[in-house]
């Protein structure tokens, strides 16, 4: 995105907008110039021990601070800390496996246990790390779907070719408590018994997300289709938010036998 386009955006988003407003005068100082050569010397040696965060950058030397961005960031972040005796909760868009571990489908699941214990030995306090969209569903009242809504997201779905997502989502809406069983899914889907469900859902967020990036969609929405577990382990089945319910009712009726 071109850095006007991008202004224009941010002065247009009533969110980002407050997150600004909250922000303001609590940025990090500069780094010094000597500590910031310092700095970048340090970021270089530990991308060539693939040392997170930032290694991923490495290619990019011809940037001021030689690729070390993320790292001269995770330094900030470390001072701060160590200076607070506060846990920190980091948030960002990046995805990458040099701040993440990742799931078999390459989804984040959690920071890197380098970046863990660096910030605990460094810092003597926890780490957490949140994506833009999961840290506004922590932080916001989600919203609730409508039916155009969700008609969008059912052909998004359609058209990248998740049909077994969409089935299982338009069947988890219609029943009478917004669930479907594990073993409901298997038949719907037609899996092989063997087959795993991670990452099933994660057709459902990406189109929900580019649907929200084109603006046929708003932030903030309720996850539409979530696994729901009774205990760790494997998800017992899926489960759809109330408004996911309303949005399908309103599109196809009542499910049979429904009030």
């Amino acid at each position: 995105m071109h850095l006007k386009a991008a202004l224009s955006s941010v002065d247009e988003d009533p969110i980002a907008q407050r997150l600004m407003s909250i922000f303001d005068k609590r940025v990090g100082r500069r780094y010094q110039q000597e500590d910031l050569d310092a700095l970048v010397r340090i970021g270089r040696q530990r991308f060539e021990r693939k040392v997170p965060p930032g290694y991923r950058d490495a290619a990019k030397p011809d940037q001021v601070e030689e690729g070390t961005g993320d790292f001269l960031i995770w330094e900030q972040l470390l001072r701060r800390a160590s200076a607070l005796k506060s846990n920190v909760l980091f948030v960002t868009d990046d995805e990458k496996d040099d701040w993440w571990r990742l799931d078999a489908d390459g989804e984040p699941i959690g920071p890197r246990v380098e970046l863990i214990d660096e910030m605990a030995s460094r810092a003597g306090v926890k780490l957490v790390m949140l994506r833009r969209p999961e840290f506004l569903e922590a932080t916001l009242l989600p919203s609730g779907w409508t039916a155009e809504g969700l008609a969008a997201l059912l052909a998004r779905l359609r058209g990248v070719g998740a049909w077994e997502q969409e089935t299982v989502l338009r069947s988890a809406a219609l029943s009478k408590d917004g669930f479907i069983t594990r073993r409901a899914v298997y038949q719907l889907a037609r899996f092989h018994p063997d087959r795993l469900l991670v990452g099933f859902t994660r057709p459902v967020v990406t189109s929900t997300r580019h649907l929200q990036s084109l603006g046929e969609l708003p932030d903030g929405l309720e996850v539409a289709l979530k696994a729901n577990y009774l205990k760790p382990g494997k998800a017992n089945g899926f489960k759809v938010p109330r408004s996911v319910q309303d949005a399908m009712h309103a599109l196809e009726g009542p499910p049979a036998g429904g009030d």
